[in-house]
């Protein structure tokens, strides 16, 4: 069972993840430079910036560099999340 912060934390996170899915126009092309962070769990935190964007058939996909030079490409709820964190 969670502790009680702990599931405070998820419903800030929660809240904050459905304010940023309003901002619609943060989605496809427009999306290049945001800022996003991504939750490896035991790996810890990692904070970067969306460098590309791209759509392969009807999937949108955004590249992520983050700040140790790592880099991956996410759909467009990881991206949502990486916003909300």
């Amino acid at each position: 069972m969670e502790s009680a912060p702990a599931t405070k934390a998820r419903a800030k996170v929660r809240k904050k993840v459905r304010r940023k899915l309003l901002h619609e126009d943060k989605l496809g092309a427009w999306a290049i430079g945001q800022s996003v962070s991504r939750d490896f769990g035991a790996e810890g935190l990692f904070t970067g910036r969306v460098t590309a964007y791209r759509k392969d058939g009807e999937t949108d996909l955004y590249e992520l560099e983050y700040e140790d030079g790592d880099r991956e490409e996410v759909g467009t709820e990881e991206y949502k999340l990486g916003l909300a964190l």
